[in-house]
């Protein structure tokens, strides 16, 4: 049975250990509309349907896993799952943004796989966050 997930996460850049598995009280279920970005959709296929159809979006690149997409809005990288990817259907964005100075990353997911497959991207992504914090800090 395939069960949707909505993971929000602020992340402010600094170093941060990883933990093992994905917390409890970070996930939601997501049965309904739910807005990331800016775009309000009701499932990963139709934010990436959304996102690939909004004028200000451009392509960004592409893996064997994920397609990714710059915008609409200012300062967001979006990455959809492929239909090969063990997540897919995976929507995420990655928002950079300031606030009293500090500049904060915040990803928010939306992933209709299971949970296992869910929080195991959920993971990569955390540590691809982790990882771009300590580049844009210059470690």
């Amino acid at each position: 049975m395939k069960r949707s997930l909505f993971i929000i996460l602020a992340l402010p850049l600094m170093a941060q250990s990883e933990p093992p598995v994905v917390p409890e009280g970070i996930h939601s279920l997501a049965d309904g509309p739910e807005i990331i970005c800016g775009i309000n959709g009701s499932s990963a296929q139709d934010f990436e349907r959304q996102v690939k159809a909004a004028p200000s979006a451009r392509y960004n690149n592409e893996t064997d896993r994920y397609v990714t997409y710059e915008g609409p809005m200012p300062l967001t990288l979006w990455a959809f799952a492929k239909p090969s990817n063990f997540a897919h259907p995976l929507a995420t964005c990655v928002r950079v943004y300031e606030e009293n100075g500090a500049t904060f990353m915040e990803r928010k997911m939306r992933c209709d796989a299971t949970r296992e497959q869910c929080d195991r991207a959920f993971l990569e992504f955390n540590e691809l966050d982790g990882q771009n914090r300590a580049q844009i800090q210059g470690r």
